[in-house]
């Protein structure tokens, strides 16, 4: 499970990192300096959002604790409503 969200999220990442090499100039020349870097800084404050509400604290649990349905019975994280 951890592998497959590795390999997921650096596959996310891969991906970003490709369309901003391409994208960024054009958006740079299209909207602005500053917008784009506002528009940056708004997207990371969105995956900083998303990563706090979403989050499972693994710290000091076995693969076995962490696996299945022993899953839901891990420290309860905080919900949006």
């Amino acid at each position: 499970m951890r592998a497959a969200g590795h390999g997921f999220a650096a596959g996310c990442g891969k991906l970003g990192a490709a369309l901003g090499t391409f994208l960024f100039p054009v958006l740079l020349t299209g909207i602005g300096e500053t917008a784009l870097l506002y528009a940056v800084a708004a997207a990371s404050a969105c995956g900083f959002l998303i990563t706090l509400a979403f989050r499972v604290e693994t710290r000091g649990h076995s693969l076995n604790a962490l696996s299945g349905a022993q899953a839901t019975a891990l420290a309860p994280r905080i919900t949006p409503p």
